[in-house]
């Protein structure tokens, strides 16, 4: 029986790519490198060859733009269709909902995201990677998050969804233990989805409350 879901935040449930475009740019640029068009950033976003770009160590980049992340907003920055209903859905359902981002920002930063896109009063907990110090070899594991929510909740790994866009989300909650959960609206291909673990591959957050209905169902 499904207790818990928990939610990655970007591309999942809000429209950042602009933000993440401008805000690798930003790191880019003081890293002493040229700045990439969009076209050309969202083909190697979506080959997940983001890293060929990066002087020098590319881990250390990642530290500083996922620090970053949360100190820039873009006027392009949304929630997605369905978001609000995705998680309405969920609460009259009594399931609880916990929200992590690869940002490494304070909890009350993305708080104040979520009030801002009218989400804030659905979310049950916000897990930010500040407050993981759980290594792993994937630079954007989330691996210790969905640990950290499990344990917050009280819930094991089987009564748990774990909700994301990126191949390295499902390798989390593969490793978790959790029922990996994929979206595509963050330009993920697919067929690299399903490779590490995804469960389903939906179009967008949209079409979660249909998914979980059958999930529930079948458990019953």
């Amino acid at each position: 029986m499904i207790k818990l879901v928990i939610l990655d935040l970007d591309q999942t449930l809000i429209d950042t790519i602009h933000r993440f475009h401008l805000v690798f740019n930003m790191v880019l640029e003081e890293h002493g490198a040229p700045q990439v068009d969009w076209p050309r950033f969202i083909r190697m976003y979506s080959d997940d060859t983001l890293d060929q770009l990066i002087p020098g160590d590319s881990r250390s980049f990642w530290v500083e733009f996922r620090r970053r992340y949360c100190s820039v907003a873009h006027p392009l920055d949304r929630a997605y269709y369905g978001a609000g209903r995705a998680l309405e859905w969920l609460r009259e359902r009594g399931l609880r909902a916990a929200v992590t981002t690869g940002r490494e920002c304070r909890p009350a930063d993305v708080w104040r995201e979520l009030e801002q896109h009218g989400l804030a009063h659905l979310v049950d907990s916000v897990l930010t990677m500040a407050d993981c110090s759980e290594e792993d070899e994937l630079t954007w594991s989330r691996t210790g998050l969905i640990r950290l929510a499990l344990g917050h909740f009280g819930v094991d790994s089987s009564e748990a969804v774990f909700v994301g866009d990126y191949w390295v989300d499902m390798e989390s909650a593969r490793r978790a233990g959790v029922h990996p959960v994929a979206v595509r609206t963050g330009f993920e291909p697919e067929h690299r989805l399903l490779k590490h673990g995804a469960k389903a591959v939906l179009a967008g957050i949209w079409e979660l409350p249909s998914y979980l209905r059958q999930v529930l169902e079948s458990s019953t």
